[in-house]
């Protein structure tokens, strides 16, 4: 078995006590990619540890690691992405490009065998266009939810998530509607509990970027009386200005994983957990022999 690092997720390396091999990866004047790899893989068991993020660049070197690989020999290829770009947008209208689509047609280029993701976003539509695995560190969420009284679930989307976190965790959980009448604009409806009175409440997704559904979320919370209000997602985004927005709402504390490496922005108010024991965990159950 070897494991192949792209640089967006080099920050998990170190602490993967598996084979790793080396990738050479130059960036010319003009931006192009230069990847090479230094030996042959004909029987060799190889795992790409990936995610393709921002920016595009994360997904052209993916593809070129691919390549490399088969050109010399590489015949199992297995993929485990620590987050999966575009997922977000799984759901293509008739006049938008349908990128999450583009982006797996091209992966079905490569003689893939295992393909993992990380807690992807969109489940139904993703495994309709891609066969993988979707795996979510549940230990993470229920590590955290111990401190809690109840979990919430910020949105429709995150609903079964937090229900499956609310049943291993034995808590009451509370659902909230939204609307979002444009793109990456948010709306509270309503709730449907209304028993979070002086209670310590955990908020769990699979995804922060802006922040505005958790502002919304935790400032209604907040409302009906809620005591504590934390947040805890697998993969931290954090858009332009979304920390310094979250700092100044009614959350106490965000969890998140480096699934995507995070910069030390957020000081004591984001809290990252390690990911890579689990990774270690999926790779060696995922390998034969």
């Amino acid at each position: 078995m070897l494991l192949f690092f792209t640089r967006s997720t080099q920050h998990l390396q170190s602490n993967i006590n598996l084979p790793i091999a080396h990738t050479e990866v130059k960036q010319f004047r003009d931006g192009e990619l230069y990847i090479k790899v230094n030996q042959p893989f004909s029987d060799k068991e190889i795992w790409v540890i990936t995610e393709t993020g921002a920016p595009a660049e994360n997904l052209l070197e993916l593809f070129f690691l691919l390549n490399a690989l088969v050109r010399n020999g590489a015949t199992n290829i297995n993929i485990l992405f620590t987050y999966f770009g575009y997922a977000r947008q799984a759901e293509a209208k008739q006049n938008e490009a349908a990128t999450a689509r583009v982006i797996s047609n091209i992966l079905k280029l490569f003689p893939l065998g295992r393909i993992i993701i990380i807690h992807v976003h969109d489940l139904t539509t993703m495994q309709s266009i891609l066969k993988f695995e979707n795996k979510i560190h549940y230990k993470f969420f229920i590590d955290i939810a111990k401190k809690f009284d109840i979990i919430a679930a910020p949105d429709r989307g995150a609903r079964e998530f937090a229900q499956n976190v609310a049943e291993f965790t034995e808590k009451p959980i509370v659902f909230i509607k939204k609307i979002r009448p444009k793109q990456e604009k948010v709306i509270i409806q309503s709730i449907n509990d209304e028993t979070v009175n002086n209670k310590n409440i955990l908020l769990v997704d699979d995804i922060i970027s802006t922040g505005n559904t958790l502002i919304k979320a935790s400032t209604m919370l907040k409302k009906f009386g809620a005591r504590n209000i934390s947040a805890a997602a697998t993969h931290g985004i954090f858009s332009k200005g979304a920390i310094k927005k979250l700092e100044s709402c009614p959350l106490n504390a965000i969890h998140i994983t480096n699934t995507i490496q995070q910069s030390e922005k957020g000081g004591k108010f984001i809290k990252t957990y390690d990911i890579a024991s689990f990774l270690e965990s999926l790779i060696t159950e995922n390998t034969p022999g």
